[in-house]
């Protein structure tokens, strides 16, 4: 057929599955006595073969039709050989393509006479109108209108895609039909009410499921259950042990979204390519149509149509553990999944792993066995350059794996994780096979060097303050007296900027260096002084809080070498603080987005205990950081209020 609807047009012609198609047999008309009983007869005819409306039942192969669009297989006065019409019958259009072929003879069949003859030219469609569209000389289209919606019109026509196929429903959007300059549409007398347009979905609700497949019983699968981009999602055999076949179900702005319980990521057709028999797998979340499906009841189950476009459906066509696919509706058990609800079973649990160790230290893994496992398999990965590499990998692990044995553990911050795997279940994909695993979660620990006993501990507080508020960042040393350190400072860049790149005045060192990365948010500095060593505050770093930022982040202090005045190494303790980032703008005490006179008058009140301020307050009004609101906190609301300072 010559095409109409460009946008309707496949970008791809899949594989394509030979069906064997009943004969088309002529519809008995008299046997049913309204429109719409008529348009559900010729429907069953086709509907549950997806037949081809053609002479063979099967596609036009012939070059005429792979050039032209037309063969002697699909035009409507060939037909009749099949019994499509009675012998000698004329409709009056002679050799047209499928599409205007089958409409021309579905309309037929529906009213009983020639298109062309008893017939009015309204100027709007109508429930069982045939309609032909027209944009120019090549491209026409011809189809049985059925409804609308406000996004898209349903028709019942061939050909459609270039295959000759019939199909029930399909979607035809008003954004591309708005191209067509001309259409015609035929009416009659004997229009009756159409049913509601388009395909009734089923509202899904929220939770977790097995997805499982009517056709062979198998459940919805992530290859392995492993979280990356592009990875398959295929059928397997159902197993409540496979955390792999847990999909979650969410509401979509159209529809639903599917994504395994371990993932983020959603099920979609092959990068957003929704063709018929793409096929099936994880991606990001880009909040697009392609990542989202329409759930159709139906006995056994539910067909799930992808949003983007409904004709094609989840399909489990490779009972081979291949991948899922997408397909046009062919009434299969392969397209229909039960939904159960599911609970889904634990993860691996690392256990035993302290948050901290000397470098002397063994560093053992343990966990509690779950059920259906009968192999354990751990992953170590070491932070380099702010991004975590693995190191160490081994399967079928023992109790008490003491990583110290396998692992030179040098100081840094490492990571660990286990795999419970069944080796009774193995997929087997293409040439290579694996068996179904549950990956746990990461546990987290730093190694410190250890250079003799414990002398002390190099220590930040805990700090509060307003978005957009500079603040300081001391620095102490508790115990031993340090003449030397190296230390690391880890801060969060999205929401603190760092305000320097040297060491400042407040420094007791008189030699500081300083390396800084602003991008990855660290600070490595190494400090030292000739002839004394010291106690108490020994630096003072200086950050801003983002604005729009509120909430919680963490600052760490690694110590990686120390030495006292003796020239002795000694071991000393990093810390960990906490940056409480409160809703306020620095200064503005009602939160009206700038600092005025009310805000000093705020101040000023409860400096003088007439009024109580929230934690939140107290910490955007204390300017001068002596730990409360007093007068000269008011004078400098005050003065910022008007103009004469900046905060």
């Amino acid at each position: 057929m010559k095409r109409t609807f460009k946008k309707v047009i496949s970008t791809f012609l899949a594989l394509a599955i030979m069906i064997t198609c009943l004969p088309m047999m002529w519809v008995k008309i008299e046997a049913a006595n309204t429109v719409q009983e008529r348009i559900e007869y010729l429907r069953s005819v086709y509907q549950n073969t997806y037949g081809y409306f053609s002479v063979s039942g099967g596609p036009c192969t012939d070059w005429t039709h792979a050039h032209e669009g037309w063969c002697n297989n699909c035009l409507l006065n060939s037909i009749p050989s099949r019994g499509g019409l009675p012998a000698g019958w004329e409709v009056g259009l002679g050799e047209w393509y499928s599409c205007a072929s089958f409409a021309v003879y579905a309309y037929y069949c529906i009213h009983g006479h020639n298109h062309l003859s008893n017939t009015s030219y309204p100027s709007t469609m109508s429930y069982d109108d045939l309609v032909h569209v027209y944009l120019n000389d090549y491209y026409q289209h011809w189809f049985i209108y059925l409804g609308e919606d406000s996004n898209n019109y349903y028709v019942f026509d061939a050909n459609s895609d270039y295959t000759q196929k019939v199909v029930y429903n399909r979607v035809i959007s008003k954004s591309a039909y708005a191209n067509y300059t001309k259409t015609t549409y035929h009416s009659t007398s004997d229009e009756q009410t159409p049913p509601a347009p388009g395909i009734e979905y089923s509202a899904i609700q929220p939770g977790t499921y097995f997805l499982i497949n009517k056709y062979d019983g198998k459940a919805l699968t992530l290859g392995n259950n492993e979280d990356w981009n592009t990875n398959n999602v295929h059928a397997y055999q159902t197993a409540a042990s496979n955390r792999g076949q847990y999909m979650v179900i969410s509401a979509a702005p159209d529809g639903c979204k599917i994504h395994p319980i371990d993932s983020t990521r959603l099920v979609q057709p092959y990068g957003d390519h929704v063709y018929e028999g793409a096929n099936v797998n994880i991606y990001d979340d880009v909040n697009d149509s392609s990542q989202w499906w329409k759930f159709e009841k139906t006995d056994g189950g539910y067909y799930i149509r992808n949003t983007q476009n409904t004709n094609l459906l989840l399909t489990n066509s490779f009972p081979n553990d291949c991948n899922a696919v997408i397909w046009s509706y062919s009434g299969g058990n392969d397209q229909i999944w039960d939904l159960v609800p599911a609970v889904a079973p634990g993860k691996p649990v690392v256990k035993g792993v302290k948050s901290s160790y000397n470098q002397s230290e063994s560093v053992v893994v343990d966990w509690d066995d779950t059920s259906d496992t009968n192999c354990y398999n751990i992953a170590l990965e070491r932070k380099e350059n702010g991004v975590y590499k693995e190191i160490y990998w081994k399967e079928n692990i023992s109790h008490s794996c003491n990583l110290n044995s396998v692992v030179d553990l040098q100081p840094g911050d490492y990571r660990v994780r286990l795999a419970s795997v069944n080796t009774k279940l193995k997929a087997d994909y293409g040439e290579n096979s694996y068996y179904l695993s549950t990956i746990g979660d990461y546990v987290n620990f730093t190694v410190k060097e250890k250079a003799g006993e414990t002398k002390g501990t190099i220590r930040i507080d805990d700090v509060n303050v307003s978005s957009e508020q500079t603040f300081a960042l001391p620095i102490y040393v508790d115990g031993e007296k340090i003449k030397a350190v190296t230390y690391i400072i880890n801060y969060d860049p999205d929401y603190l900027n760092l305000l320097q790149e040297s060491s400042s005045d407040k420094s007791v060192f008189a030699l500081s260096s300083w390396v800084v990365d602003k991008a990855a948010g660290t600070i490595t500095i190494s400090s030292m002084d000739k002839d004394a060593s010291y106690n108490g505050k020994i630096e003072e770093i200086s950050f801003k809080a983002k604005s729009g930022k509120q909430g919680s982040t963490k600052i760490s202090l690694t110590v990686k070498t120390a030495g006292d005045s003796n020239g002795n190494e000694i071991y000393v303790n990093g810390s960990e603080a906490s940056v409480t980032i409160n809703g306020f703008k620095r200064g503005d005490l009602n939160k009206n987005g700038a600092i005025d006179v009310l805000d000093a008058l705020l101040a000023l009140k409860a400096s003088s205990g007439n009024i109580q301020l929230t934690s939140e307050q107290i910490a955007t009004a204390d300017i001068n950081g002596n730990g409360y609101v007093d007068v000269l906190d008011a004078l400098t609301l005050l003065k910022a209020s008007s103009g004469e300072i900046d905060l």
